[in-house]
């Protein structure tokens, strides 16, 4: 197995978590009506509460 440097991890480490960040991001700034489905799911966890 090759050994990669450190700067490339903590590239992909950087680039997971913008990603991840991004996504979180727009799932909470938008409204509740342009996606169905996570609405749902909320719905339902909340009804469960």
């Amino acid at each position: 197995m090759p050994q990669m440097s450190p700067l490339f991890w903590l590239n992909t480490l950087m680039l997971c978590y913008l990603s991840t960040y991004i996504l979180i991001t727009l799932l909470f700034s938008m409204p509740h009506n342009n996606f169905s489905i996570p609405n749902k799911i909320l719905n339902k966890n909340m009804k469960m509460w």
